[in-house]
C-alpha cells in the first residue's frame, strides 16, 4: 500500500465518518429491527429503515428488499402479511404533517394513519404506499408506482397515482369491485 493510501486510513474524518454510519445504522436498522413483530422465515436486509418499530408486524415468509423504507408513526401501525415481496427501494410510510397554511410544514404536528398490506403481495422496485392505504391479498403493483388509494384484492395497479390496470384472474378493471 503507498504511503498516501496509508495516511488515508489513519485519517481523523474517515474514523469519525465511519463511526457515523455505523450509528446511523444502528438507529435506522438494528434498535428498529428488535421491536418489530417477524413471522417465520421472513427476511429483513440490512439496509432497511424503520421508524416506529414497535408498530410495524410482518407475517410469515415476507422479503423486505434493500434500501427499503417502514415508517409507522407513534399513532398508527404498519401491518404486512404472509408471502410479501417488496422490492429494492419500496417506501411505506403511515405518518405524514398536516398541512395548515401559514405554518411551515415542519413546525406542524404529525399525523397518521395505519397502513395495511395483505397476504401475497409483491411492491416491485421503489413502490410509495401512503398512510391510510390498505393494498388487498394478491395485489401486484408496478414500479415506482405511489399507492395512494386503497387497492381491492388481486389487482395489477400502476403509475402515479397508481390505479387499477387489470385483475390477476385475467378480469378487466371494469369487472373489478
Amino acid at each position: 500500500m503507498s504511503a498516501p493510501r496509508l495516511l488515508n486510513l489513519l485519517s481523523p474524518r474517515l474514523w469519525l465518518h465511519m463511526l457515523k454510519r455505523a450509528n446511523m445504522h444502528h438507529y435506522n436498522h438494528v434498535a428498529q429491527v428488535r421491536k418489530v413483530k417477524v413471522g417465520l422465515g421472513t427476511r429483513i436486509t440490512p439496509s432497511v429503515h424503520l421508524r416506529h418499530g414497535e408498530n410495524i408486524e410482518i407475517g410469515d415468509r415476507t422479503v423486505i428488499g434493500h434500501n427499503c423504507g417502514l415508517w409507522a408513526a407513534e399513532d398508527a401501525a404498519i401491518t404486512i402479511g404472509a408471502d410479501v415481496m417488496l422490492a429494492p427501494d419500496c417506501f411505506v410510510s403511515a405518518s405524514s404533517y398536516s398541512l395548515t397554511a401559514g405554518q411551515t410544514v415542519g413546525s406542524q404536528a404529525k399525523i397518521g394513519q395505519d397502513v395495511h398490506i395483505g397476504n401475497d403481495v409483491w411492491l416491485a422496485r421503489g413502490v410509495t404506499v401512503v398512510m391510510g392505504v390498505t393494498i388487498g391479498d394478491g395485489c401486484v403493483v408496478g414500479a415506482n408506482s405511489v399507492v395512494t388509494k386503497d387497492l381491492p384484492a388481486n389487482a395489477i395497479a400502476a403509475g402515479v397515482p397508481a390505479r387499477v390496470i387489470r385483475m390477476r384472474d385475467g378480469a378487466d378493471k371494469a369487472d373489478a369491485p
